[in-house]
């Protein structure tokens, strides 16, 4: 791993680092807070606080997204992870021993969501402003497999204590993130500059600062690469999210309690624990053999296997009934899923323009909350079509997926080969 982060610089480590941190004391209570809510406020009104939840993400963003480019990278890193300090401190006061105050926890969270979500485009943009263009996608499966292993330890962690040691895990959260405020004081170094009207730039401080979010969404919008992008990684989204959603729901109703090794047995909630673990384990097991396997294949190619394989198992996982089989599905999933992220994940940072790469992250991050409101949406539309239609359904956005990242990776390539020709020509 040593030789591995050797192509980095000190941000990039540092972030590694602290993202491990956080990422493994948020997963010790994200996965259970809507059993925490369900059990204080009722079912029916988590569900609306969880959507009001995913918009506060929303708007952090893009609010983030566009104050990266206009403030800097590392000013939106201190100020969002103050204020979620903060958040988060209330949070566990609010569940200590001597509080129990759920509609506070919930105000308090929305809040720390928005600036949670301002901070993800900010430390992303800095990732891409650290490093140099040749180890990114090396850069994005070194931090796809720590987050993978942060989500393993913290999941295990919360399954075993969030039940009963809410304020202990809450208060862990704000140590991460008092970690997370103090490596960003002292170590991080913002290597964005920020632009200003003496040095000529008047016309960015007009499209960023003057001109407000609409101005810069049109802007955005025209350039047909992004949408393509954002139309790919939003249709892969809504198949990932099925796991949590339709397939979660499928699982329950068709597999029955049954046997399974002998004496183990287990139902289609059982198995749903079962192949998220398994998820996790093969990322963390397979990646650094998955990169070494496809490091000299066209990326072209590799993206586009790779989401066909990550769709086909979600396909068979929304029909099936059989649990080896949805072992099975998991593992051809995974590989898929090791083989296009990271592309996908690059894509990204070859379309963002430097000036406005806080605000492409943050709109191009937003595909992930799309996708799960769409799966979620899915299941009341699966109220009326068959399992066979539902999986067809998700079937073609793979393929949509696959065809629109196979055309992007040929785009950029020729846009980059056309850049070099164009620099060499002024040389």
């Amino acid at each position: 791993m040593s030789e591995l982060l050797s192509h980095f610089g000190n941000n990039v480590k540092v972030r590694f680092s602290v993202d491990f941190l956080m990422t493994t004391s948020l997963m010790m209570i994200l996965p259970y807070l809507p059993i925490y809510f369900s059990h204080k406020v009722g079912a029916s009104l988590t569900g609306f606080m969880f959507a009001i939840v995913i918009i506060c993400g929303i708007t952090g963003g893009v609010t983030g997204g566009m104050l990266a480019d206009r403030i800097g990278r590392r000013k939106v890193m201190l100020i969002s992870e103050s204020v979620t300090i903060v958040m988060y401190t209330l949070i566990a006061l609010c569940n200590s021993p001597w509080a129990d105050k759920p509609y506070l926890t919930f105000l308090f969270f929305a809040i720390g969501m928005i600036f949670s979500g301002m901070i993800n485009p900010a430390v992303s943009a800095l990732l891409i402003d650290s490093s140099e263009p040749e180890y990114r996608k090396l850069m994005y499966q070194i931090q796809y497999w720590l987050i993978n292993v942060a989500v393993a330890i913290g999941s295990l962690i919360g399954g075993l204590f969030f039940q009963h040691y809410y304020f202990i895990l809450f208060s862990s959260v704000v140590v991460a993130n008092v970690i997370g405020f103090l490596s960003t004081v002292f170590f991080i170094t913002d290597e964005y500059k920020v632009p200003n009207k003496n040095e000529g730039t008047d016309q960015v401080l007009n499209d960023q600062v003057n001109s407000g979010l609409l101005k810069n969404l049109s802007n955005l919008i025209k350039d047909r690469l992004f949408l393509l992008f954002f139309l790919a990684a939003f249709s892969i989204a809504t198949v990932s999210n099925q796991m949590v959603n339709y397939i979660a729901i499928h699982m329950s109703h068709t597999i029955p309690r049954q046997n399974v090794l002998g004496d183990i047995r287990l139902d289609g909630v059982n198995l749903l624990g079962i192949l998220q673990s398994e998820n996790a384990l093969l990322v963390i097991v397979l990646t650094f053999f998955v990169t070494y396997f496809v490091r000299k294949m066209n990326s072209r190619f590799v993206v586009i296997f790779g989401t066909i394989l990550f769709a086909s198992g979600y396909v068979y996982m929304m029909l099936g009934n059989t649990p080896w089989l949805f072992i099975l599905a998991m593992f051809i999933t995974t590989i898929g899923e090791l083989l296009y992220v990271p592309i996908e994940q690059n894509f990204l940072a070859d379309l963002a323009p430097e000036d406005k790469r806080g605000l492409y992250i943050g709109i191009g991050g937003l595909n992930g909350s799309f996708g799960m409101i769409a799966a979620s949406l899915m299941i009341t539309v699966s109220q009326f079509l068959s399992p066979m239609i539902m999986a067809m359904v998700v079937g073609f956005m793979g393929l949509l997926a696959a065809i629109l990242f196979g055309k992007i990776d040929a785009r950029i390539k020729e846009k980059i080969k056309l850049q070099s020709k164009s620099a060499d020509v002024k040389m």
